[in-house]
């Protein structure tokens, strides 16, 4: 497992403007997600979203156009408002907001330790809703895009089934699929 983080990337905020494209889009599938889930499980309250690696809260922004009424924490590793709730998931976790759901879209793959990981994020919210691009390509390829943990489909589901119950939600482009763990 590769245990170099390279926290300039992230403390650069200009560095991820380049991959907007695609993180967009794929907030924009969680965003339905979230908002189709709120809308079956009949929550007759304002939810608490948790947005783990937030960069420019797109998320928010997203869930606002469509009139979906929720209150939005933004997390991220560095600073990116007053707002932002700052952690390090590949440290020592002690407190995370409470939330409904906990999002994390295109984060798992930087975490050193992603089982832990899971298992903190429990405690403090119902939901999980994130992305992961599983295995296909060599170990190289992944990286070189800074990604330190590499699991095929299989074995990150046999993972975290054992964390809570899994939904594998959607496929979608570039070998990412998006998963629900009910905690």
């Amino acid at each position: 497992m590769n245990k170099n983080i390279n926290y300039d990337r992230w403390e650069d905020f200009s560095n991820l403007k380049n991959q907007s494209i695609i993180w967009r889009e794929r907030n924009k599938i969680i965003g339905d997600i979230i908002i189709k889930d709120f809308i079956f499980s009949k929550i007759d309250y304002k939810p608490i979203i948790l947005d783990i690696g937030c960069c420019d809260m797109f998320l928010e922004d997203y869930l606002k156009k469509n009139f979906f009424i929720f209150e939005y924490i933004p997390c991220d590793l560095f600073k990116r408002n007053e707002r932002t709730f700052v952690i390090d998931l590949n440290k020592e976790i002690k407190y995370l907001p409470n939330s409904d759901y906990c999002i994390f879209s295109g984060v798992l793959e930087y975490l050193l330790d992603l089982e832990y990981v899971l298992k903190k994020v429990k405690k403090y919210s119902k939901n999980i809703i994130f992305s992961y691009s599983i295995k296909v390509q060599d170990i190289k390829t992944r990286v070189l895009k800074g990604w330190v943990n590499h699991y095929t489909e299989l074995e990150l589901i046999e993972k975290i089934s054992k964390i809570g119950s899994l939904s594998k939600i959607k496929n979608i482009f570039n070998n990412q699929i998006i998963f629900k763990l009910k905690c």
